[in-house]
């Protein structure tokens, strides 16, 4: 075992000796597909199950001639749960993420793919566009959503008569928090 570890820090030093590119986010995190890879050198942070819900509500689709309706995301409600079970911050619209140390980022979307299985949301790669507080969010620069399991909208009950209607489909997902190294925190 010593053995391997030595050959294996040998040769990550000789990489890195030859100019060997960083190890990006993705390599670091298997089976991640293309359209959600970082593409910058980062540093994974810690990652959280989320649970909870993503809301739909009920809504005319565009300006059709002959009208037509569909359910349209509106947000996400969750708690960050920790590896003990605790609830230690939550995810909202934004998309948001507060802990419970007051520290607080919103993100936006930069990449998608398809979950694996059709019933469950997309996986996601958001990018940092506010970070506030000095706490455990205050060093993220992207955040990756993966192992999805359910949120999706409904197949129908979304008519005229049904407008402004709310759905709360059940999820929970592992996000993945992740900094740039030049990221030194929330000024």
């Amino acid at each position: 075992m010593q053995k391997n570890v030595r050959a294996t820090t040998a040769t990550i030093i000789a990489l890195a000796a030859a100019g060997a590119p960083a190890l990006h986010a993705a390599e670091a995190t298997p089976g991640v597909p293309e359209a959600i890879r970082i593409a910058v050198p980062v540093d994974h942070l810690f990652d959280y199950r989320i649970t909870g819900v993503q809301i739909y509500v009920c809504a005319k689709k565009g300006d059709a001639e002959y009208a037509q309706f569909e359910w349209q995301f509106k947000s996400p409600e969750g708690s960050i749960i920790n590896d003990a079970g605790d609830a230690i911050g939550r995810h909202f619209a934004g998309p948001s993420w507060a802990m419970n140390d007051g520290s607080k980022i919103t993100a936006e979307v930069v990449g998608r793919t398809a979950a694996p299985d059709k019933k469950d949301i997309p996986w996601l790669l958001l990018k940092t566009t506010s970070i506030n507080g000095a706490g455990k969010l205050a060093r993220v620069s992207y955040v990756q959503r993966l192992q999805t399991e359910g949120g999706t909208a409904p197949g129908e009950g979304c008519d005229a008569a049904s407008v402004g209607k709310e759905y709360r489909s059940a999820y929970s997902a592992r996000y993945h928090f992740y900094a740039n190294p030049e990221n030194t925190g929330a000024k």
